[in-house]
């Protein structure tokens, strides 16, 4: 676990590097949102999308969704949200 809290924190900073300074017309430099704001609305999006499925779900079908669909779901959730998040850069002050 520890080990793949490392890799992601490696990862991120890679990825700051690499796309995380993007020049304006003007010259001014906009950073990538944090990588907490980032994993928080990740997370947000991930539980809100699940709950919803899982509610349809069982609205239509009266049986709760399985736990692999849910996890299909949420991980399918998870990969749009986050990419759209790395296009999201904070306002300068």
């Amino acid at each position: 676990m520890f080990h793949l809290l490392v890799s992601f924190l490696e990862l991120d900073a890679l990825e700051r590097r690499s796309a995380g300074v993007a020049r304006t017309d003007k010259g001014v430099a906009n950073e990538l949102l944090p990588l907490w704001q980032r994993l928080l609305l990740t997370v947000v999006g991930m539980l809100l999308v699940s709950y919803l499925v899982g509610w349809v779900w069982q609205s239509l079908l009266n049986f709760t969704i399985p736990s692999y669909v849910s996890g299909i779901v949420g991980g399918l959730t998870a990969l749009p949200i986050w990419e759209g998040l790395k296009r999201v850069r904070p306002k300068n002050r």
